[in-house]
């Protein structure tokens, strides 16, 4: 879905990519793309500056602090990786890891956070450089800031806490007491200081428990939440002063960083909800227009359910014409074998 800057609904272009597994037993994970104006015509950064993300810029430039790389999540690093390929170390761990982790790189470390901590291994050798014990399973990937001119993993989880940890030492940061939430927290955190926030180093992040919540990167205290009808997975995305992200009740949020004010929501979009993935800012290269890109997800097609063809033929036809139906429309009406 495209729309102006002030949010209001425009065009509707949905994409869709089906990718077959097996003939008989095909699974069909079907994406849209919903794209949103990113307000421009709100700058939040006095004339003449410009905005930077201070405390999640890397040390390295090819460093991958954060899911995505960066605020805008675009997943660019301009160092390339070619030629033969092979295993330069791989590290065994008895805890699982979720299956949204990003191994993150910064600090000579890897970063992964697993159903018990959040692990650093050396990234030269994979050797287990330190883990920070949890008691409940983290729920995505940390991100490494320097807050106060500490560097700092910042990782939430299922105890309902954005845990504060030493980047290079595993060891909890003083005077940091990690705000308690209504829910767990899936989401990777964005932590972020620049002129649009009067350079409050401040952590961004979603919540199961339906709210957005801005937090103090040196206290851990709530600056400030915004209610939303769903659980929060998505991860959210940022750029001058406005934060972005989906929740599950299916609209896209753009939020004043500073305030938490709403600076425009969508539209219902269309799918079964916002569950793994993260928004992305987009730069068109000729006008200098921000997008964000948002994609979601519908379940996969009643053939899966191995229905016979009438069995499948009444369910499609139902879901066709019912006002309440949650499901994409299929083009085309499924076939025995399909």
């Amino acid at each position: 879905m495209l729309l102006p800057a002030d949010g209001a609904a425009g065009s509707v272009g949905t994409g869709r990519i089906a990718r077959s597994a097996k003939k008989m037993h095909t699974k069909r994970l079907l994406l849209f793309i919903a794209i949103l104006a990113a307000f421009p015509s709100v700058s939040l950064v006095a004339e003449g500056t410009v905005s930077r993300h201070s405390l999640t810029a890397p040390a390295s430039e090819n460093a991958w602090p954060m899911l995505a790389a960066n605020p805008e999540r675009t997943s660019w690093t301009p160092e390339e990786v070619r030629g033969d390929l092979y295993v330069d170390w791989y590290r065994p761990i008895e805890p699982y890891i979720p299956y949204k982790i990003q191994p993150i790189a910064a600090n000579g470390r890897i970063y992964v956070s697993t159903a018990r901590g959040l692990y650093a291994f050396d990234a030269a050798n994979g050797n287990v450089d330190w883990v920070h014990a949890t008691e409940l399973p983290l729920g995505h990937s940390p991100t490494i800031a320097t807050v106060n001119g500490t560097s700092t993993a910042f990782v939430g989880g299922y105890d309902r806490k954005i845990h504060a940890v030493n980047a290079l030492t595993g060891q909890p940061i003083p005077g940091y007491t990690a705000y308690e939430a209504g829910a767990g927290f899936e989401t990777n955190p964005l932590v972020i200081q620049d002129p649009s926030i009067n350079n409050q180093p401040t952590i961004f992040t979603g919540n199961r428990d339906g709210y957005f919540y801005a937090l103090d990167a040196v206290t851990g205290s709530l600056r400030w939440r915004y209610a939303t009808e769903g659980a929060i997975l998505f991860s959210a995305a940022y750029k001058n002063g406005v934060v972005y992200f989906a929740s599950n009740d299916a609209h896209a949020y753009a939020l004043n960083a500073l305030t938490g004010s709403l600076v425009w929501k969508s539209d219902q979009l269309l799918g079964q909800g916002f569950h793994s993935f993260w928004p992305v800012v987009y730069t068109h290269p000729a006008t200098g227009t921000d997008y964000v890109v948002f994609t979601g997800a519908e379940n996969y097609r009643m053939s899966e359910l191995h229905l016979t063809i009438e069995e499948t033929a009444a369910l499609y036809s139902y879901y066709q014409t019912s006002d309440a139906s949650p499901y994409l429309p299929i083009t085309d009406p499924p076939v025995d074998g399909d």
